[in-house]
């Protein structure tokens, strides 16, 4: 799941069901309409409805495909070809075809002199691009004379040239034995080095790969073309400044690689020299339209400035490109649940968790989808998957418990609150702040509910006792927490510690301003310690807030009853009527015994 910023300060809650009209659940006679369930005490850890990308991976990790890396191998050896020739790095040995030998008459000579001969049939065999004639040539005419130096140069060409082909056979670990034979008989075999150093990056060690391509530049400075894979791996390093100085050194040579420009704009990204960026990004992909990352960062860049839809046509330009491009498919749904497409960021994350399907944060991701569309039983499913890949994300445990609540709503299957309160107890357990308390202690509240709705009065006690527990933790660690303290007054007034729950309700208030559920609840509070001027007072201000706020009005209406105001009941039972609040109209009209009516 994705790592989300705590939102500090006062956090607002969302109410799910206030009012007894709106919830359906009876009310005891002569009792103020409550909220029987403190669902909207529930407090989401994120700041903010919008998903992240925290899940794909780290723009510095991109590195080089393959098939751009045997790109690069072929600039390089077409330019070591034209620099080798302008500027010869060795002598050779004269050539000698191997048809002229005559081996009766070698036999008579020194070791030294079959040597040179032996050497000069390398060179032939090399001419002729007969490599492999030419490595056993060659070695044999070292064996003869380890001192020969043109041998021993030109056995290093020859490995070399083996190491190429081999690479561009895709077997670069038998490439390497020959690229390290040819760096033993020449040491200053930039060719050699620049071969090693790919042969390394294909194996994805980058340490290795740098250093030689290093070598290899050092040696030979007019190898210019291995700047580009020298500033990636710079790049992946994090070290933005070196990896700058080589992309643009490679920029000004070879103005039209797509690989370069794509990597600049990687650079340019990351030094949020977005404008730049996008120039890159967009060049890499007139160069090359068909490449998938050019497309994927170009979107990436667009979302970063806030362009969302566009960076939506880039994702998808990219996974038509490459179906099986996991990260594109990963960020498209992140973009597409942003601009609140969620049917299609289904599409996106399934696809996602099809290529990969251990991905917790992509089946985390499309349980906040689900959820967002109330299909509760589906997004309940995702975050379990996705808890089964990430144990350490409180926020995911917090959302997976929430929706068991919502889930738990339905009467016959209020055993979820048991699935709320366990992955409730898990986000405390990895965070334990002010949120998760609060949330824990709403779980408990609500299951103490259903208890008392399933005549388990005893454990709803229980309950009450624990949503306590945890909310007085939530107001301990943080005192300026509207939501921890209003949940802790409504639990403490089911409890019967009316003075503890006005307290905390007033806090409430007060940190809240015009905050219609502390209003009420306080008004609640003071209507069960039968203080009812006090009472009135609150839920007056609640309608004052909201003229057509139901709860209010009609324990308004009530409280004035007990308070000898018939007129003022009577006002309440016509708002009501107005409203067609029928059930409430009528429990007036009972409690009144029709003194409402006249």
């Amino acid at each position: 799941m994705q790592k989300r910023d705590r939102l500090r300060g006062i956090i607002l809650t969302f109410f799910i069901s206030w009012t007894f009209a709106l919830n359906g659940i009876s009310v005891n006679a002569q009792d103020v309409v409550t909220s029987d369930d403190i669902s909207g005490g529930f407090v989401f850890r994120s700041g903010s409805s919008s998903q992240k990308k925290t899940a794909s991976r780290n723009a510095s990790t991109v590195k080089r495909t393959n098939s751009q890396k045997r790109a690069t191998t072929t600039r390089v050896r077409r330019q070591s070809s034209i620099v080798a020739k302008d500027n010869p790095k060795r002598t050779r040995s004269t050539k000698v075809s191997p048809d002229t030998i005559d081996t009766a008459k070698i036999s008579t000579k020194k070791k030294e002199e079959v040597s040179v001969i032996f050497a000069g049939a390398g060179e032939f065999y090399l001419e002729n691009d007969e490599v492999d004639k030419a490595l056993a040539i060659f070695r044999e005419s070292i064996v003869l004379d380890p001192k020969n130096v043109n041998g021993l140069l030109g056995l290093s060409e020859a490995a070399t040239r083996k190491g190429n082909a081999l690479l561009d056979l895709d077997q670069p670990e038998t490439a390497k034995f020959f690229f390290l034979e040819a760096i033993k008989n020449n040491e200053k075999n930039a060719g050699a080095f620049a071969g090693l150093g790919e042969v390394f990056d294909l194996l994805s060690e980058e340490n290795n790969a740098l250093d030689n391509y290093l070598k290899a530049l050092a040696l030979d400075p007019e190898l210019t073309e291995l700047s580009t894979p020298i500033g990636v791996l710079y790049y992946q390093r994090g070290d933005l400044v070196k990896a700058d100085g080589y992309l643009t050194k490679a920029l000004a040579v070879s103005p039209d690689n797509a690989e370069t420009q794509m990597f600049l704009g990687l650079v340019r990204y990351k030094q949020d020299r977005t404008g730049e960026a996008i120039a890159a990004f967009r060049r890499a992909i007139e160069l090359d339209p068909t490449s998938a990352e050019a497309h994927y960062y170009l979107g990436e860049t667009l979302d970063k400035l806030g362009k969302t839809a566009e960076a939506i046509v880039e994702y998808n330009k990219a996974v038509a490109l490459n179906p099986k491009y996991t990260e594109v498919w990963f960020d498209l749904g992140v973009a597409l649940y942003n601009t609140k497409k969620y049917e299609e960021a289904i599409t996106a994350y399934k696809q996602t968790i099809k290529l990969k399907n251990d991905m917790g944060d992509a089946h985390a991701n499309l349980g906040d989808v689900y959820r967002q569309l109330n299909r509760l039983d589906d997004a309940l499913a995702a975050y379990r998957l996705a808890t089964a890949f990430i144990k350490n994300d409180a926020e995911l445990f917090s959302k997976y418990g929430y929706t068991a609540g919502r889930i738990a709503a339905n009467p016959t299957k209020r055993n979820y609150w048991n699935i709320a309160i366990e992955n409730l107890a898990k986000a405390v357990a990895l965070s334990a702040d002010a949120v998760d308390y609060t949330n824990l202690g709403w779980a408990y509240y609500n299951s103490a509910q259903n208890d008392f709705q399933a005549k388990r009065d005893a454990d709803a006690q229980v309950k009450l006792q624990k949503a306590k527990e945890s909310l007085l933790e939530a107001v301990k660690l943080n005192q300026k927490f509207p939501a921890a303290f209003l949940n802790l007054g409504i639990t403490q007034s089911d409890l019967g510690e009316y003075q503890a729950a006005i307290g905390n309700l007033i806090r409430a208030s007060e940190l809240q301003k015009d905050w219609i559920p502390a209003i009420s609840e306080l008004g609640v509070a003071y209507y069960r310690n039968k203080d009812y001027d006090n009472a009135a007072k609150q839920f007056r201000r609640t309608i004052e807030i909201d003229k057509n706020f139901i709860s209010g009005i009609y324990n308004l209406g009530e409280t004035e009853f007990f308070r000898g105001n018939i007129k003022e009941t009577k006002k309440a039972y016509q708002r009501l009527i107005e409203l067609n609040q029928k059930t409430l109209a009528l429990r007036l009209d009972l409690l009144t015994k029709g003194a409402v009516r006249k």
